[in-house]
């Protein structure tokens, strides 16, 4: 079915392509089994990638041909679901001290654009971001000591802020979950387990880790903190193709979806706010630090018995436990 829609595309029949190409995505998904070997799931595993990219090609063709690309299109679905994946596992993030100040390089920007998510933040939104920043407070020390480690700027935290509002089950309309937002092929490349039982990208520490990596490997490939972010939220293929046709890489004058164009100043305005809250008049309320110990079990547990052992109730091991989609540890697991 692969080699089918190869040849369908390569002769320009780009809607016949497509519907034997999401067939074949539905397929391998169904087929994929916890008992397969390794062998087996090495090929899934480079199947479920060459679709991928394949579909970011059927769906560039698609629009192309229909020489219009709305915000909503398959375009925009097929680039978010292949974010990531032009990295190898073993590329090696950049050092922190070659990084430009993400200060100097972004966030001093002030302009008409981020001046109108700035009036939003300190009026219709205000209580939004109070609760965001509110929810933050119980996650920054952890996410802090992790963009230490990776040699980012802690400013990016700001990032969780306006993709998911700090909480752990945001889910988005095309299916990126947790509250860094990571797409199912795009947590897969990076480690992230999602399944029946567990979705890792609902794990704070988890799921900063692999942000981290995915923000490190974005700025060796742009060297540009707007173009990282704009690549974060539209996938590093889209603002690739579009630095290709613009013929420059100002991310201010590129030709990118209206949601892209409005992430950057967005978070500008998040950040310049979150910085410093009382200075604009936020009133934020400071939660307790997440403090956990990481506890090994045998086997499936369920959440109710730890927390009975732990003394402490249900709800904060459950919170404590985002990933685990059924109150309980999965089986065969320690």
């Amino acid at each position: 079915m692969f080699r089918q829609s190869l040849r369908l595309l390569a002769s320009n029949q780009v809607e016949a392509a497509g519907d034997i190409l999401y067939i074949l995505k539905d397929e391998s998904i169904a087929t994929t089994a916890a008992d397969h070997d390794s062998v087996s799931a090495a090929y899934l595993a480079s199947l479920e990638r060459r679709v991928s990219l394949l579909a970011g090609v059927v769906a560039e063709e698609h629009v192309l041909h229909l020489s219009v690309a709305p915000e909503d299109s398959l375009l925009s679905a097929a680039y978010a679901n292949i974010r990531g994946l032009s990295f190898p596992d073993s590329l090696i993030p950049v050092n922190g001290d070659q990084r430009r100040s993400i200060e100097t390089d972004l966030l001093n920007v002030d302009n008409a654009m981020v001046g109108k998510w700035m009036d939003y933040y300190l009026g219709p939104g205000r209580a939004h971001l109070e609760r965001s920043l509110a929810r933050m407070t119980a996650y920054d020390s952890l996410i802090y000591a992790q963009f230490e480690e990776a040699g980012l700027p802690r400013e990016l935290i700001f990032l969780s802020v306006i993709e998911s509002g700090f909480t752990t089950d945001a889910r988005s309309n095309v299916g990126a979950v947790g509250p860094w937002q990571f797409m199912p092929g795009t947590a897969r490349h990076f480690k992230l387990r999602s399944d029946w039982w567990v979705d890792e990208r609902r794990d704070v520490l988890l799921s900063t880790r692999a942000a981290s990596r995915y923000l490190s490997q974005l700025y060796n490939m742009f060297n540009d903190w707007a173009l990282v972010l704009a690549a974060y939220n539209t996938g590093e293929h889209r603002v690739e193709r579009a630095i290709t046709l613009s013929g420059h890489d100002d991310f201010w004058r590129l030709r990118l979806p209206s949601q892209t164009r409005n992430h950057i100043p967005k978070f500008i305005a998040a950040a310049r706010i979150g910085s410093d809250p009382e200075a604009y008049g936020l009133s934020v309320e400071p939660r307790p630090d997440q403090a956990f110990d990481v506890v090994q079990v045998t086997d499936a547990t369920d959440l109710e018995l730890i927390a009975s052992c732990a003394s402490v109730e249900p709800r904060r091991v459950k919170a404590l436990n985002p990933a685990l989609l059924r109150a309980a540890t999965p089986p065969g697991k320690s």
